[in-house]
């Protein structure tokens, strides 16, 4: 279920805005890209009109920014609002966002908003933020743990006679 956020109007042509996602509901979870210039007001727009689907209440989200060419730095202020609307748009049941960004203004502007999320008491999402989706994707689903070996001398012993 991939989606485009709106149009934007660029020399009298349409194009894409760049902010694109995914409604994984098997695992619960919201995949979103970033691509070419981005706005923080894009950002706003891609919070509310996602996150107020009553679907995606408690999923995680894969946040990966590596495509964005350029990043319209928002303001400490600026920062703070997305942080103060995406903790109250939390519900209780805790989940994770995984940021993966892959130069140094995006990853500090990440990491900012992590803290600010983190210092928010409404917030019941984790903030983590990577340089590798591979690292992020291990983060929001770490591999099973294996069942424990039963040691050898606690495994069934066989009697003579014994179908099993």
């Amino acid at each position: 279920m991939g989606r485009r956020l709106g149009v934007r109007p660029l020399r009298n042509r349409i194009t894409p805005m760049p902010i694109r996602y995914q409604i994984d509901n098997v695992n619960r979870l919201v995949v979103t890209t970033g691509h070419g210039m981005l706005t923080d007001q894009e950002v706003f727009e891609y919070k509310q009109s996602v996150w107020s689907l009553p679907v995606v209440a408690g999923y995680d989200e894969l946040i990966d920014l590596r495509d964005v060419k350029r990043l319209d730095v928002p303001t400490a202020e600026r920062l703070r609002e997305l942080a103060r609307l995406s903790a109250a748009m939390d519900v209780r049941i805790p989940s994770k966002v995984a940021i993966v960004a892959n130069d140094r203004i995006t990853t500090e502007i990440a990491r900012t908003y992590q803290v600010l999320r983190k210092l928010d008491r409404r917030s019941t999402r984790r903030v983590s933020v990577f340089l590798t989706v591979e690292q992020a994707a291990h983060w929001l689903r770490p591999p099973p743990k294996k069942s424990p070996r039963i040691p050898r001398s606690m495994e069934r012993r066989r009697l003579p006679g014994d179908p099993h």
